[in-house]
């Protein structure tokens, strides 16, 4: 369902906004996410089938999980590989309640199905569910899929956990040269924990103030930029202010994995003709992004761009937002004596690289104010 949205839905509904850099996303409502993406190219299963295992401490009752999945099949040998996502209790029974699944088609074009599995975190629309499964002490495949060699398997899946009693759930992905659930809960992951985001936190949405914006320059034939800097090099949860009080063994930097971010920005403009605002997203760090989701919208709704894919070159981390379809400048225009001009920017980020975003808007005159 996701996958099939329009790139030009906008997104329906807000809140009102936090301050700047936010402390934290814990009080979130939302599904606790898992990330399974380490090693995210597959080469050698001989030592270990596990590539993440985690345990949810959960209460009676039900909670909501989300799990999302990146991992290229690039065994040393060839052939195939078998992916699986398998559940199992430290103690009594549960039931894993209507899963549903959003797989993006194999295709070698990552950055789609990265797009793709965004847009499951964006929109949070699925396919009909399937059937329950009923889970224990033993592992039982929750979801599972093979690959040919150079093959990405992504997908997003949710579900809610009924329990009776507490318990611990353990989540394992595993790969294998071969079908079925190879290795055990006590084997160790193939990747060292540490080395991209591990764990699991609460899924969240928010709302980041940022700031006011004058459309019209100081002066004729100049431009002018500013920079919306919501995030540091450590992430949009701001490192040490953000999700350090986890649980031991976390690291503070989830990158933009587990929250869409809103970006809302007053846009004005104090002189006495039309100007137009470009806007790029600034990326921080070194990485490409495989895959994203912008929606920018303007005070009735209309859509200037619904999807990014958020491929930058190694050497300019900027990204063109105000395009239309047809990757034309497509700036912001902003009525002359204008005081409130309410700009949303809303980002989703899956695939290879949660990289975090700033904000770049830019004014430009190519005449004297009349």
């Amino acid at each position: 369902m996701s996958c099939g949205q329009s790139n030009f839905t906008p997104r329906q509904g807000s809140t009102d906004s936090t301050s700047v850099l936010p402390l934290s996303v814990l009080s979130s409502s939302g599904p606790f996410l898992v990330v399974s993406n380490n090693p995210e190219y597959v080469g050698n299963v001989s030592s270990s089938h596990t590539l993440y295992k985690y345990e949810i401490p959960l209460t009676s009752g039900t909670q909501r999980i989300r799990l999302f999945l990146w991992h290229v099949n690039s065994l040393i040998s060839g052939g195939t590989c078998y992916f699986n996502v398998v559940a199992s209790l430290d103690q009594g029974t549960g039931t894993v309640v209507d899963p549903v699944i959003e797989e993006p088609t194999p295709t070698g074009d990552y950055v789609s199905m990265g797009v793709c599995c965004a847009k499951a975190h964006y929109f949070g629309s699925w396919n009909s569910p399937g059937d329950d499964i009923s889970i224990g002490t033993s592992e039982t495949s929750l979801w599972a899929t093979s690959r040919s060699i150079n093959a990405l398997a992504g997908m997003v899946m949710e579900f809610d956990v009924a329990l009776e009693n507490s318990a611990t759930l353990r989540l394992r992905t595993t790969a294998s040269t071969s079908s079925g659930i190879p290795g055990s809960w006590s084997d160790s992951p193939l990747a060292a924990v540490g080395s991209k985001p591990r764990g699991w936190w609460p899924f969240s949405h928010l709302d980041l103030d940022g700031g006011e914006f004058n459309a019209k320059p100081s002066s004729p034939n100049t431009q002018h930029t500013a920079t919306v800097s919501v995030c540091d090099a450590d992430g949009p949860e701001i490192g040490a202010n953000g999700f350090i009080s986890l649980r031991a063994g976390d690291i503070a930097n989830k990158g933009c994995y587990g929250a869409n971010l809103s970006y809302k920005i007053k846009l004005f403009n104090d002189g006495n003709q039309i100007y137009p605002v470009y806007c790029y997203e600034n990326i921080r760090g070194t990485g490409q992004p495989a895959g994203g989701v912008t929606g920018i919208v303007d005070p009735s709704g209309f859509l200037i761009r619904g999807v990014n894919n958020l491929l930058a070159s190694a050497n300019r981390h900027l990204v063109r937002l105000t395009v239309n379809s047809s990757e034309n400048e497509t700036p912001i225009s902003v009525p002359a004596n204008t005081t409130n001009l309410p700009l949303q920017i809303d980002v989703a980020v899956a695939g290879s690289t949660a990289t975090p975003f700033n904000l770049n808007l830019t004014g430009i005159s190519i005449s004297p104010d009349t």
